[in-house]
This record gives structure tokens, sequence and C-alpha cells, in this order.
């Protein structure tokens, strides 16, 4: 089924339980929370418009000034991340993200090989390696003078934290780090010893492979 085969006005909620979501497209979906269930044929094309500039696998870490950007307003920005949010409290009440190797931490992050912007994103993890909250950063937002260490810190003080895992993308090139990666990583490494923690990767995505600290062996050497 696709949405446009659905009825214009639909008269009561019973027949939305006739829908066979799983067969909407993307763009279908986004489309129907944006629409807020009315009219979502027309929300379509603007749906069409976010998934070319945020990609789907993205969508589920972005940030509301990302969505703004991309076309929202902040009532159908904030329904998304509502959506979003309501959908990883479900999952993480039947399980837990637990990083016990490095192809999870590549499975786990692996969505940054299709956002078009580049990001970090770190992975605030217990003492047992069960991944307590994830934050995603816009490259660009961190390099601006307004913002705050502190959007790092927080979760290492309050969760408390006791290891991380950071992950960022190379939209374009390879994924070998350049000198702005390796200076956060020096940066990162600084910070996570003088609170005691433990940095279990720092891994970097392009679209057609990835890089790993730790594999390089960089994880416990001093980086000049």
């Amino acid at each position: 089924m696709s949405i446009y085969q659905v009825p214009a006005k639909l008269p009561d909620p019973d027949n939305w339980l006739k829908l066979d979501l799983a067969k909407f497209s993307n763009s279908e979906l986004l489309a129907l929370v944006i629409g807020r269930g009315q009219d979502f044929k027309e929300s379509i094309p603007l749906a069409r418009q976010i998934l070319r500039k945020i990609p789907a696998p993205c969508l589920t870490h972005v940030s509301f000034e990302e969505l703004i950007k991309a076309g929202l307003d902040s009532g159908q920005a904030n329904l998304i991340l509502g959506a979003v949010s309501m959908a990883k409290n479900f999952c993480r009440q039947r399980f837990k993200n637990i990083y016990y190797s490095d192809e999870v931490i590549y499975q786990e992050f692996k969505y940054l090989r299709s956002c078009t912007s580049e990001r970090v994103s770190i992975g605030y993890l217990d003492r047992r390696c069960h991944e307590l909250r994830r934050k995603n950063f816009l490259l660009d937002d961190m390099k601006q003078q307004s913002f705050h260490p502190h959007l790092i810190f927080d979760p290492i003080i309050h969760l408390p934290a006791y290891q991380i895992v950071l992950a960022s993308n190379h939209p374009s090139g390879s994924a070998e780090p350049r000198e702005i990666d390796l200076l956060f990583f020096k940066k990162m490494k600084q910070i996570s010893q003088a609170f005691g923690l433990e940095i279990l990767d720092n891994v970097i995505f392009s679209r057609h492979g990835f890089y790993s600290v730790r594999r390089a062996g960089l994880i416990d050497k001093t980086i000049n």
C-alpha cells in the first residue's frame, strides 16, 4: 500500500488501524508525522526535501536546529523529535546497547556514513558498557565561539558515565583522520583522563569505509 491509496479524509480513528504502515516509504511516514494526520499527502514534497538534506538514518539523531534549517517549522520539528524520542524510549525498555566489541561500535554508529553534514556523536556508557545516552553535535556548531564545553561534560558528571565512544564522519573523501580529527581526539582524551574515563574507540566514517583509532593503536599513544 502507498500513502496515495489512502483516502484523503479518514472519518474515524478505527480506519487508521487498517493501514499497513510497514509498506509506507520513508517520505510517506515522515509526511504522516509532519502533516499531523491532516492533509498528509500535501506534506510529501516537504518530507522528500527534508530527507534529501537529512538522510533517513541520520533522522534518528537529528537536532532541532537541523530540522529548522531543512525547512520545517518549530511545530513540525518538535513532532519529529517527539516521535523519535518515544520510539527510542520504547526500544530501550526492551534492550540496551552493550558495546562489547568493535563490530557493535561500528554497527551502532554507521548511520553517520549517510549524513551529508559533518557531525560528532558521543556515546556515554556505564561500567558495564551499557549506553546511557548519546549526544550528537554538528561540527560547524562546535567550531562556534558560542558552543560551550558543558554540553559535552554534563552527561559525564550527571549520569555518571565511566566510558565513552566517539564517532564522526567525513561526508566526502577518505575516512583517514585529518588534523582537526586528531585535535578533537586529543582534547577528548585529556577530558577523559581528568574525569577518570576510558575512551573505548574513536571511529571515523566515510561513505566507503571507516577508520578506528583503537585498531590503529592510537588509543594509548600520545598525539602531538
